[in-house]
């Protein structure tokens, strides 16, 4: 199975695919492919509780599979694409031409009908996570986290005093990216991956001088930062609160490429943003578990329902 994955996508490694499908069979087939790759898993069901389980574990990407669910799909996918950014690759059981375009206007950016073979999934999933490694800007909305309101497409940021700031480009990446994980301490290497993105240039010396510029814009003295904190030796941090000298040490780093996730994140820091209401009922319930490691799966034959 490694032959077939790129090795020299090192900035791939441990990013994380929520996988949702209907048949737990197939499901844990794909794990252990993703796992492979080096890459980080989790399994769910169509259910409410992965409408909530996305923005815990923040994935790279979201992997649909349906086969025969009596859930509605369609709108289960819409909310996920409600407030997930990232890219929603959909496998299905049907190929009528009806159906796929429905998963489109359902939010999914890639519609694959079965059967599908490991080799073809490994490619998308690469091709998928490269885009989803860097912050696309101009696709994000508008994000609000305690006195700020973000709006990456005009790349501007109301601050607490009520004023509005203009920002560059990669301003407008770190900021979203430390917003949306507001209070988590985001590692120096993840924000370089996300901002400048897989073919980018960027290093820490220069995400050194980006968080400096931003601390110019938004904070009340730059020499005393409230809002986009460092972590030394790790990393940088928002706090909405904007308390002055908060320690910030105890609070656990968030996913990064070198990073593992899950138990040992901290989960303080939330999104302040509103979740859609209502919705069809979601029926189908696949407990959702973490693949830590391919000891834990067996390898199955790579064979799938037809």
């Amino acid at each position: 199975m490694l032959d077939l994955f790129d090795s020299n996508e090192t900035s791939l490694m441990n990013a994380t695919v929520l996988v949702v499908s209907d048949q737990p069979e197939t499901a844990r087939i794909w794990a252990f492919t993703l796992k492979q790759m080096g890459l980080e898993v989790c399994l769910a069901g169509f259910s409410e509780r992965t409408l909530q389980l996305w923005a815990e574990e923040y994935p790279d990407l979201i992997v649909l599979e349906v086969y025969d669910s009596t859930a509605d799909v369609f709108e289960f996918c819409r909310r996920l694409r409600v407030e997930a950014a990232v890219p929603i690759l959909f496998l299905t059981s049907r190929n009528d031409e009806a159906y796929i375009l429905e998963t489109y206007r359902a939010g999914a950016d890639e519609c694959v009908p079965h059967p599908v073979s490991p080799r073809l999934f490994m490619a998308k999933t690469q091709a998928w996570l490269r885009r989803s490694l860097v912050v696309p800007s101009a696709t994000l909305d508008v994000l609000q986290v305690g006195g700020f309101v973000l709006d990456p497409d005009r790349k501007a940021v109301m601050i607490p005093t009520g004023d509005m700031v203009k920002l560059t480009n990669l301003e407008a990446r770190l900021l979203y990216l430390l917003m949306s994980h507001q209070g988590w301490i985001l590692e120096t290497d993840y924000l370089v991956e996300r901002v400048w993105g897989h073919f980018g240039e960027g290093d820490s010396v220069l995400l050194k001088n980006v968080v400096y510029r931003l601390r110019r814009k938004i904070e009340p003295d730059p020499s005393q930062p409230r809002y986009l904190l460092t972590e030394s030796s790790i990393g940088y941090k928002f706090q909405a609160s904007g308390e002055l000298g908060r320690a910030v040490t105890s609070s656990a780093p968030a996913p990064a490429a070198s990073s593992k996730r899950g138990n040992e994140i901290s989960t303080s820091g939330t999104r302040e943003r509103t979740r859609p209401a209502g919705g069809g009922k979601l029926l189908v319930n696949l407990p959702e578990f973490r693949v830590r490691g391919t000891a834990q799966l067996h390898s199955p034959p790579l064979t799938r329902r037809r």
